[in-house]
């Protein structure tokens, strides 16, 4: 089974401009045992022999953008999973529910269009596979006004990194990675940061990122590198002592503090949202403000204090690459295997006119002679009325929900056998769709 990964429109794969959602499934990618069945869906011209490129559109462009991705992928049953866009899975399962979906959230889903309501999160929760959270702070913006004990299909995932095997020679360097704005709290850190250097000019400051529309001003103090490739970042925060991550709203996560530990540098961050899940071990501030951050730096510029706190951070490091991977690849093998185990019993899937309406004036019919006969050898035997479910439903419709009904029994119970009998409900292309169902 393929494993078919939607990146959110304009998220770059594989270049300078990555961000956090292309980051995360590279490394899935690099670790997987699944690397080769794994295609990743995105905007761009990157190279790489898992991506596909997705044609842009002038107009509507997130629904352009998804259909063409389904047009791609409407071959074969597959396992898609959909990173942060829950609007995305709303479209696809409509279209075609007999795909596997497994949904990330990256950030608050109280925020994003597809998971702001309470039915949208329950309908998620009732047709998704899986839903991976990024951390408890997101898990449990999702579950507001939910019972949480209710459901069983999520899990949370954090981040990896690849950890340094030994800590290497720092520079004295302050580093910022992310967007220059007030969210990220690069105010503050640049006007601690001026404070700082008028102490002791022997510190550099260094920042990475940009910001369309920027409205802090620029400091003199601080080299600001621009947007730069995930590699460039990971070298200088091996070579800074420092890393700040100073965020004013409430950070879903936030990578800087995982990536400050495994290179050994320590992480001054606020606490808001996930900061401090991925934080264990640096410097978490409560309402964080310029002075604190400054009155950090000078504690931190103490060598025994930095010391003590460089490793415990590094020596406490959890966030490994290898294992956060191999704990989607759980979940995978979980989902791939179903069904490939030895079964005891045949499952038939009997569709056909039981005269439930008949008060059991022709209870001894031959489609209740075929069940009994399969029930004598042990199979299963999931008998499913077609007048019945006719008669029952109102709707103007009511042939078409029945062809959707029918491959929804075929997705959930997945028999070995279909017995189709006295019925002339069932369309042509619903038996399209059953092929695709019952592909290995």
């Amino acid at each position: 089974m393929n494993i078919n990964i939607l990146l959110p429109y304009k998220e770059e794969y594989d270049s300078s401009n990555s961000g956090a959602v292309s980051i995360l499934v590279k490394d899935q990618v690099k670790y997987s045992k699944f690397s080769k069945k794994i295609k990743i869906f995105g905007i761009g011209n990157s190279k790489h022999k898992n991506f596909v490129s997705l044609p842009k559109s002038k107009y509507l462009r997130n629904f352009s953008y998804v259909r063409n991705f389904y047009n791609l992928i409407n071959k074969d049953k597959s396992i898609i999973e959909i990173h942060n866009r829950p609007q995305y899975f709303n479209y696809l399962y409509k279209k075609s529910f007999y795909n596997i979906y497994i949904l990330y959230f990256h950030n608050n889903p109280l925020e994003l269009s597809g998971s702001k309501s309470l039915d949208e999160r329950i309908y998620i929760l009732k047709n998704c596979k899986v839903i991976i959270f990024l951390s408890e702070w997101i898990k449990n913006k999702f579950f507001t006004g939910l019972d949480i004990n209710k459901y069983n299909n999520f899990k949370v995932v954090y981040p990896g990194c690849d950890k340094l095997k030994k800590l290497p020679n720092k520079q004295k360097i302050i580093f910022f990675s992310g967007k220059l704005n007030s969210a990220k709290g690069y105010h503050l850190f640049c006007e601690a940061t001026k404070r700082f250097v008028e102490r002791d000019p022997t510190w550099k400051i260094i920042a990475a990122g940009s910001e369309s529309r920027r409205k802090i001003p620029i400091y003199k103090h601080v080299t600001e590198l621009g947007q730069i490739t995930h590699k460039r970042v990971l070298d200088f925060i091996k070579k800074s002592k420092i890393t700040v991550a100073p965020s004013t709203w409430d950070e879903p996560l936030g990578r800087l503090p995982i990536e400050s530990s495994a290179m050994g540098s320590v992480c001054i961050s606020s606490s808001n949202g996930g900061l401090t899940e991925s934080n264990k071990n640096g410097v978490i501030l409560n309402d964080i403000n310029i002075n604190k951050i400054y009155k950090t730096f000078v504690n931190l510029s103490d060598h025994k204090n930095y010391q003590k706190y460089q490793k415990k951070t590094f020596n406490n490091f959890s966030f490994f690459n290898d294992s956060k991977v191999y704990e989607i690849d759980l979940i995978r093998s979980t989902i791939i295997n179903q069904g490939k185990s030895p079964k005891k019993n045949l499952k038939i899937l009997h569709i056909s006119n039981f005269n439930d309406n008949a008060d059991g004036r022709l209870y001894y019919s031959t489609q209740r002679r075929i069940n009994y006969g399969f029930s004598k050898i042990n199979c299963d035997i999931f008998p499913f009325d077609e007048r019945l479910f006719l008669r029952n439903n109102l709707s103007l419709f009511k042939k078409k929900e029945f062809n959707k009904k029918i491959l929804k029994l075929i997705f959930n119970y997945f028999p070995d056998v279909i017995i189709i009998g006295h019925i002339d409900t069932i369309e042509e292309s619903t038996f399209i769709e059953i092929k695709k169902l019952i592909q290995k």
